[in-house]
């Protein structure tokens, strides 16, 4: 007794005068049908046999891992620095600018054409919307520090000033008699302070 695989036809006696090989019900080959449709079962079977046996996929890529855990580390190592190893007091951070070093100075030339531009001895080129510009200017009141401010947005001479003369671009760059500093640094804004 045989059935079908694809009429799902039982054989009966009856159908002894048909050959075993053949249906007698749709007249196709058993041997023809069933090889297709196992070489086509057995790639489920095998993802299933792969799928029950292989280890829980993360939801995301390894190379998202990879940056997402670069991303966390950089971030612990910049606190760390931060919080840390960065001096935390006025008097050391004067002191680590000191041992750095001046920096940049402006030339007489330079500085003599700023002083044409603002009698000043405390100089920031800056914008309205930046927040570190912001910082440098609650620092110089704390301070009690008169300083000049040029804003490079609204003054296209400050602009060209700062891009041409003091070779510098983005802001705050901060002159405080002549060592130029660019961007908000605290230790090099109070040693300048210092040395006026």
């Amino acid at each position: 007794m045989r059935t079908c695989p694809k009429c799902a036809y039982t054989r009966k006696l009856a159908d002894k005068d048909k050959p075993d090989w053949q249906c007698p019900s749709c007249g196709i080959a058993y041997a023809k049908y069933e090889q297709p449709a196992q070489s086509m079962a057995a790639p489920h079977a095998v993802r299933a046999m792969q799928e029950a046996h292989a280890p829980a996929q993360l939801p995301i890529s390894r190379a998202a891992l990879f940056w997402i855990l670069a991303c966390v580390l950089a971030g612990a190592y910049l606190g760390y620095i931060r919080m840390v190893a960065m001096p935390a007091s006025v008097e050391e951070k004067i002191a680590l600018a000191e041992r750095a070093g001046p920096g940049r100075r402006v030339s007489a030339e330079v500085a003599e054409e700023l002083a044409r531009l603002t009698p000043s001895r405390v100089v920031m080129f800056s914008t309205s919307w930046c927040g570190y510009c912001a910082k440098a200017r609650a620092l110089f009141r704390e301070q009690g520090v008169r300083f000049t401010e040029i804003d490079i947005e609204a003054d296209p001479e400050g602009a060209r000033f700062q891009a041409e003369l003091l070779r510098a671009h983005g802001v705050p760059t901060i002159v405080v008699g002549n060592r130029l500093i660019h961007g908000y640094d605290e230790g090099q804004i109070l040693a300048g302070l210092k040395e006026l």
